[in-house]
C-alpha cells in the first residue's frame, strides 16, 4: 500500500471525529508538511527526523530553538481523553514555545481512543525509544520531567544528567499503594530523587511524603508544591456550549467524570444518594467496561455515558447542577489532588466532595463523607460565587504551574531584550463588551511586571455602561482614551496617536493574557529577525475574488507544526495579537479608516506592510486566549452585508494598487 492511500485508510477510521472539512485539511497539511501522526490503540507514534530536516530548509519556516521538555509519563498523551496531568503539562509546554518531547512508560487501557491532536514533536512508548536518539536530542539546560519511577527511564535519566539538562520528579500519587500495579521499586525512586534538580508534590501529603523519602536517603533536594491545574481556555463558563445528546437530565443534575475502576470510588456513597434521591440523575463519565457489576447492580438514575474527550467535558458541566468528587479518604485518596476539581470549580459549578485533605477550603466546594451529609448539603446547596471562582482559577492554571516548575529551577530568565522593556503599548478597543473587557484589563495588569508595558484602551462610544466601568475602577493603571464613533480603524489609530513606545501590540476586549512570560516568543522573534508585523492569527485570500478567505484555525496544529516557531506565508494577519514597529506604523499610513466600523482593516493593514517590501510573521505562541465571537456580531445579516462591502473595497483597492500581493498559487 503506498504511504498516501495508507494515510488516506487511516483517516477514514476518524473520518466521523474530524468531518470532511477537517479531514481534507488534515491530509493536505499532513502530506505537505509530513507531520501526520495517528492515534490507534496499542500502535507507536514516532515522526522521523527526515521531516524535520525537511521544514528546517523551507524559508517559510522559522524553527523552535529555545528550551525542550522531555515529559517521561504513565501513560499515552490520549489516555482518559487527554485530561491527566502529563498531557495537560505537554500542551502547555507547547503553547509557550517550547518543544515538548512526550514518552509514556505503558499503553492505555482504555476501551476507546479518540483522535485527538498532539502538540508534540515525540510521541512514543518507551521500549522504542533508543538512547542514542535521545543523547542526540537532549542539550544542557532542557528539561526532562518525570512523575513515575520507572526503571526504563534510568538510563535517560543518566544521560540528561551527562548533557547538563534538568531533571525534575513528580510526586503526582502514593506509588506505594496498588496504583503502581506492583512497579514501584524504592532504589529506583532512590536513584530518579539522586539525580534530580527539583521535586515536585502535587498534593499537601504528597510534599510530606517526598521530605520523608529525602530522609531516608539520606539527601536534601528542593522540593516545590504544585498541584493539578485547569487549562481555562476549554473550561471557560462564558462560552456557549450545546446540551450533549446523551445528557439526562434531573430534578438536580449530578455528574462525575474521571476513573470508575479504582479501589478508592466510593460506590456506596454514589448508590446511597442515587437511591435516597430517585428524581435526581447522576451522570458518571468514564471507562465502565472494568465495573460491569456496578453497571448492572446501579440505580435507574445512575446513568454511565462512557469515555469522553477532555474538549467534550465542558458541555456536560455547564448543563449539570453538582459536579462530585466520591473518593474514600484512604491510602490512595487522602494523597490525591483531583485535577477535575479545578475544572469543575473553572466551569462555576458547586462541587461536591468526600474531606480529602486537599480540597479543603478550596471555593464553591462542600464536604461530606456520607449519604446523609451529601444528601444534606445537595437540598441546601447554592449557586457558585463566580468571583471567589475567579480569584481561585487565576492562580491555578497550568500555565502558572509551569512557570512554577521553571522557577524552581530558577529557569525563567528574563528573554526581554533592551528594546521592549517598558517601550510596548498594548492597545484594546472596546465596544458595548462589558462582559468581557474587565477580565481582560485584569489579566493585562496581573501579568505586566515583566514587560511593564503601558496599557492603552480605546473605547469606541459604548452605550452599555463599560467606559464609565472602567474609569471608576483602573484610574490611571490604564489610559483610556474616548472615540467619538465605533470604528476599528480609527479606534486603533486614536491608540496608536496616543502612545509613546515604539512597540504597538493590539488585542481584542475578548482575549486575556495566560501568564507571566506571555509576550516572549514574540520579543525572540524580533530578536531573530526584522518583521514587518508579527501576528497570532491570519489567513489567506486566494484567489482575490469575494468569499475566498482561508484561515489558521481551520487547519490542523492551527498550520504550525510543533517544532516551528512561525512562519512567513501568509497573505495577511488578524489585529487581535498584532505586535508593530510604530514607525512602520506610520510609515504604511496606520489604518485605513474607509473600513469602519470593521472588516478587512486588519487585512488591509497586512498588504500594506508587504507592499513596503516587509515581511508578516505568523506565530501562533502567543500567550493569550480568545473567547470567540464577542467583539462582533458575526453571523448576523447585517455583519454580513458589511462583510461583503468591505471585502470588495479590498479587493478593488489592492487589485489597482499591487495585484501581486495576493497569493494565487
Amino acid at each position: 500500500m503506498s504511504k498516501v492511500k495508507h494515510i488516506v485508510k487511516k483517516l477514514g477510521e476518524h473520518h466521523k471525529e474530524l468531518g470532511t472539512l477537517g479531514t481534507m485539511r488534515w491530509l493536505v497539511f499532513a502530506v505537505k508538511f509530513r507531520t501526520l501522526s495517528f492515534i490507534t490503540k496499542g500502535k507507536v507514534h514516532v515522526k522521523g527526523e527526515g521531516n524535520i530536516r525537511s521544514r528546517k530548509s523551507n524559508p517559510n519556516l522559522l524553527m523552535k530553538e529555545g528550551r525542550r521538555i522531555f515529559i517521561f509519563a504513565t501513560v499515552p498523551y490520549y489516555d482518559i481523553g487527554g485530561g491527566q496531568r502529563s498531557a495537560q503539562l505537554a500542551k502547555m509546554f507547547n503553547l509557550m514555545g517550547n518543544e515538548v518531547f512526550y514518552v509514556y512508560g505503558a499503553e492505555s487501557s482504555e476501551s476507546i481512543i479518540y483522535h485527538m491532536e498532539i502538540p508534540t514533536i515525540r510521541h512514543l512508548f518507551i521500549d522504542v525509544y533508543r538512547e542514542d536518539d535521545f543523547e542526540q536530542q537532549v542539550r544542557e539546560n532542557d528539561v526532562v520531567i518525570l512523575e513515575f519511577p520507572n526503571e526504563k527511564f534510568l538510563p535517560f535519566i543518566e544521560i540528561a544528567k551527562k548533557n547538563k539538562a534538568k531533571i525534575v520528579y513528580e510526586n503526582i500519587d502514593n506509588w506505594e499503594t496498588s496504583l503502581a500495579g506492583g512497579r514501584f521499586k524504592k532504589e529506583i525512586l532512590k536513584k530518579i530523587i539522586a539525580k534530580s534538580d527539583l521535586l515536585v508534590g502535587t498534593a499537601k501529603p504528597l510534599v510530606k511524603q517526598l521530605e520523608g523519602y529525602l530522609k531516608d536517603f539520606n539527601l536534601k533536594k528542593k522540593i516545590v508544591y504544585a498541584p493539578n491545574a485547569v487549562d481555562d481556555s476549554v473550561f471557560d463558563p462564558r462560552k456557549e456550549y450545546d446540551k450533549p445528546d446523551d445528557f439526562v437530565s434531573g430534578k438536580k443534575t449530578l455528574i462525575y467524570y474521571g476513573s470508575l475502576w479504582g479501589e478508592w470510588f466510593d460506590w456506596d456513597l454514589i448508590f446511597g444518594v442515587a437511591k435516597k434521591n430517585p428524581k435526581y440523575s447522576i451522570l458518571l463519565i468514564g471507562e465502565e467496561k472494568c465495573v460491569m457489576e456496578r453497571v448492572r447492580k446501579a440505580p435507574k438514575n445512575v446513568h454511565f455515558l462512557g469515555i469522553k474527550k477532555q474538549a467534550d467535558l465542558p458541555a456536560y458541566l455547564k448543563y449539570a447542577d453538582v459536579a462530585l468528587i466520591p473518593f474514600k479518604v484512604d491510602v490512595i485518596g487522602k494523597y490525591v489532588s483531583p485535577l477535575k476539581i479545578f475544572e469543575y470549580i473553572s466551569m462555576d459549578k458547586m462541587v461536591l466532595s468526600t474531606s480529602l485533605p486537599e480540597v479543603k477550603g478550596y471555593p464553591n466546594t462542600l464536604i461530606g463523607d456520607s449519604v446523609d451529609e451529601w444528601d444534606k448539603a445537595l437540598k441546601e446547596i447554592g449557586e457558585a460565587d463566580h468571583a471567589l471562582r475567579n480569584d481561585f482559577i487565576d492562580s491555578n492554571t497550568w500555565c502558572s504551574r509551569g512557570n512554577e516548575i521553571l522557577d524552581g529551577l530558577r529557569m525563567i530568565s528574563p528573554k526581554c531584550q533592551k528594546d521592549f522593556y517598558s517601550n510596548i503599548s498594548i492597545v484594546v478597543l472596546n465596544y458595548n463588551n462589558k462582559n468581557c473587557i474587565f477580565d481582560c484589563i485584569d489579566s493585562l495588569l496581573r501579568f505586566r511586571k515583566r514587560y511593564n508595558y503601558d496599557v492603552i484602551v480605546v473605547d469606541n462610544k459604548s452605550t452599555d455602561g463599560s467606559y464609565e466601568g472602567m474609569k471608576k475602577k483602573y484610574g490611571s493603571k490604564i489610559k483610556l482614551i474616548r472615540n467619538t464613533k465605533n470604528g476599528c480603524s480609527s479606534g486603533r489609530n486614536l491608540g496608536v496617536k496616543n502612545s509613546k513606545t515604539d512597540y504597538i501590540l493590539f488585542l481584542d476586549s475578548d482575549q486575556f493574557a495566560l501568564h507571566d512570560c506571555w509576550l516572549d516568543e514574540y520579543i525572540e522573534l524580533q530578536g531573530r529577525g526584522f518583521f514587518g508585523a508579527i501576528g497570532w492569527s491570519g489567513g489567506w485570500i486566494k484567489p482575490p475574488k469575494i468569499g475566498a478567505s482561508t484561515v489558521v484555525e481551520g487547519y490542523p496544529y492551527r498550520y504550525v507544526p510543533a517544532d516551528v516557531l512561525a512562519r512567513t506565508d501568509l497573505e495577511y494577519l488578524a489585529t487581535d495579537g498584532f505586535m508593530i514597529k510604530k514607525d512602520i506604523f506610520n510609515k504604511v499610513g496606520g489604518f485605513d479608516e474607509i473600513f469602519d466600523p470593521t472588516c478587512f482593516e486588519d487585512t488591509d493593514l497586512s498588504f500594506a506592510i508587504r507592499n513596503a517590501e516587509l515581511k508578516l510573521a505568523y506565530c501562533p505562541y502567543l500567550g493569550i486566549y480568545h473567547l470567540p465571537h464577542q467583539t462582533t456580531k458575526s453571523g448576523s445579516a447585517s455583519h454580513d452585508k458589511m462583510l461583503r462591502e468591505h471585502e470588495k473595497k479590498f479587493i478593488d483597492k489592492w487589485t489597482k494598487t499591487n495585484k501581486s500581493l495576493f497569493m494565487t498559487k
